[in-house]
């Protein structure tokens, strides 16, 4: 069997079912229905893409994420805020030039970080809150 017919969300979709889990190749290339020596090439070219991203980010001072696969708490925060960007900002919202559209999303950064009140911040905004630490920790550092 050839594998130019199968597209390159099923050979994705393919190989993890075999790296996380660890399930042999031969199992699951006869449960998908494909040769297991294509299965084989498509899990060796995915781990040796796999190393040198890995590599690229060793050589640029970039820490990957640790998280597991399908795991939603390393990136949580990433995720609200740009939920957070798209319901407030963007949706709804239509501009002419893209200058303009960059210009509304600085002008509702520069919003969200100096006035909106963010509840996992005690309803402070961030640039309150990050003051009001910084006098908490200076004030420790007095009494040691």
């Amino acid at each position: 069997m050839g594998t130019a017919r199968y597209s390159g969300e099923f050979k994705r979709d393919a190989v993890a079912l075999v790296e996380p889990s660890g399930r042999r190749i031969p199992s699951v290339a006869r449960e998908l229905g494909v040769d297991p020596e294509s299965l084989r090439q498509w899990v060796a070219r995915a781990r040796a893409e796999a190393a040198a991203f890995a590599e690229v980010c060793r050589a640029h001072g970039i820490r990957r994420s640790m998280g597991r696969v399908g795991s939603s708490y390393d990136n949580a925060l990433a995720e609200s805020f740009f939920a957070t960007l798209k319901r407030e900002l963007l949706y709804g919202s239509h501009w002419l030039t893209r200058a303009q559209a960059r210009m509304a999303v600085f002008a509702w950064m520069a919003w969200y970080n100096r006035k909106r009140r963010h509840s996992a911040l005690g309803c402070h905004s961030p640039i309150d809150y990050e003051q009001h630490h910084a006098a908490s920790v200076a004030n420790l550092d007095l009494v040691a």
